[in-house]
């Protein structure tokens, strides 16, 4: 079995996620799309240009992603799943990494300023994007020196949480009063 053989199998894994078979068959084909994406950028219509169906036009991958029916976690549960038997132990081991994409659209939901990571320390930049955080399994490979295989289990957005605006807190409160009521009393 060569590996886009066994990489297909893997994907097989997602058919109870997917509500059709035929949606099940166009994520497939746009997770093997993915991965002979040529370039640093995968964006969507990069995607579109490797997978480039003649039938099809670049608005259908961005339909399919925004009119989804399917959670995402659903994707990750099967890997979860087959990955926990390779454990010796009682607890499982993951890894947290967080990432920042930059956006430069100002009506972007869920976009926020965050510390430039190439920064210096001492030189602070801001750079405006998306948050994401990844957990992966660290699946222990004994033969080769104690390292550890990540294989990705979660992937979620880490918005920061808006901050709360001043608000005057009202008289109702019960214990809060100017002193203009405190001499009336």
């Amino acid at each position: 079995m060569n590996l886009l053989e066994s990489f297909i199998h893997l994907l097989n894994i997602w058919k109870t996620t997917f509500c059709s078979q035929r949606s099940f068959h166009y994520a497939r084909a746009l997770a093997c799309a993915v991965l002979t994406c040529i370039g640093h950028k995968k964006t969507l219509t990069n995607v579109w240009m490797v997978f480039r169906n003649p039938d099809q036009k670049p608005s259908s991958i961005y339909k399919f992603f925004s009119r989804m029916k399917w959670k995402i976690d659903d994707l990750f549960d099967p890997i979860l799943n087959q990955s926990i038997p390779h454990f010796d132990s009682d607890y499982i081991i993951v890894g947290v990494d967080d990432s920042i994409f930059k956006k430069t659209g100002k009506k972007i939901p869920k976009t926020a300023y965050h510390r430039d990571p190439m920064s210096l320390p001492f030189w602070v930049n801001l750079i405006r994007g998306l948050r994401f955080l990844q957990f992966s399994l660290l699946i222990p490979t004994y033969d080769i020196n104690g390292t550890a295989c990540s294989i990705p289990i979660r992937f979620i957005n880490a918005s920061p949480v808006p901050k709360p605006k001043k608000k005057r807190p009202s008289k109702r409160m019960g214990y809060l009063y100017s002193a203009k009521d405190r001499t009336q009393s």
